[in-house]
C-alpha cells in the first residue's frame, strides 16, 4: 500500500507532466495493433517467462542461461509468433473438418441420388459389378470359430 501511495505523490506532486506521462505510457503495453487491446507490462513479462521456464525446462538448460538470457529473451515474442509468420508468409489458412456442399452440377446430384437409392456404399451379399462382393466379416467369423473348435 505504501508503495503505492509514494507512486501516486510521484506522479501526481514531484514528476513533471511529461515523466508522468512516460511512466504511465510504460506501464501498459499494446501488443497488437489495435486500439484499447493493451496489457500491464509486468502481467506481459510474467507470460513471457512462464514460457521461458517451461522452453528451459524442456531443453535441458537453466532459466539464468547465457543463451536464454541474451538470444531466446529478446526474440521471445518472435518465438511465439513464428507460427503465425509462417502461415502469413506463404499464405495458408486453417482448414475446416466440415465437409464442403455436395456439388450443384445436375448431373453429380442425379448420380448421388442414384448411389443413395441402390445403397452402393453398402455391402450386399451376392452384389456383382464385375467382381464378387466377398464377406470379409463373415469369413473371419467362421474361420474364428472352426479354429476355436479344434482347440477345444
Amino acid at each position: 500500500m505504501k508503495y503505492l501511495l509514494e507512486f501516486y505523490c510521484l506522479l501526481r506532486y514531484e514528476a513533471s507532466e511529461r515523466l508522468s506521462d512516460a511512466i504511465l505510457d510504460n506501464l501498459l503495453l499494446r501488443i497488437d495493433a489495435e486500439l484499447g487491446k493493451c496489457i500491464p507490462g509486468d502481467l506481459f513479462q510474467e507470460h513471457y517467462n512462464k514460457w521461458l521456464q517451461a522452453m528451459s525446462r524442456r531443453h535441458g538448460g537453466e532459466f539464468d542461461d547465457p543463451f536464454f538470457r541474451q538470444t531466446v529473451s529478446p526474440n521471445v515474442e518472435h518465438c511465439l509468433r513464428f507460427k503465425e509468420y509462417i502461415e502469413t508468409a506463404f499464405n495458408l489458412k486453417h482448414r475446416g473438418k466440415a465437409h464442403t456442399s455436395p456439388h450443384q452440377r445436375l448431373e453429380l446430384r442425379l448420380l448421388i441420388t442414384m448411389f443413395k437409392d441402390e445403397e452402393v456404399h453398402t455391402f450386399r451379399a451376392g452384389r456383382s459389378m464385375g467382381h464378387t462382393a466377398v464377406n470379409q466379416f463373415a469369413r473371419g467369423v467362421h474361420s474364428w470359430t472352426r479354429e476355436s473348435c479344434r482347440t477345444s
